[in-house]
């Protein structure tokens, strides 16, 4: 299943204007922002690149590993 995830969704892929929909959302944002089911990371990496900060967290142990990966 993870494996399949990550061929579907790259991350920084939008899918339907998600990833701006949550930028614009979250700009003005001074605290700490939590992504729950952080997968490979898609949406999270983007959001850390563009300054906020943000945890994930993920039941599979490796998505998370993936996401660190690509942290």
């Amino acid at each position: 299943m993870a494996s399949f995830a990550l061929l579907t969704k790259k991350i920084g892929q939008s899918i339907g204007g998600d990833l701006e929909y949550y930028r614009e959302k979250l700009k003005n944002c001074k605290g700490r922002i939590l992504e729950a089911m952080v997968g490979s990371g898609r949406v999270i990496i983007p959001l850390l690149e563009s300054g906020l900060i943000v945890d994930g967290v993920d039941y599979s142990h490796e998505m998370l590993a993936s996401c660190r990966k690509h942290c």
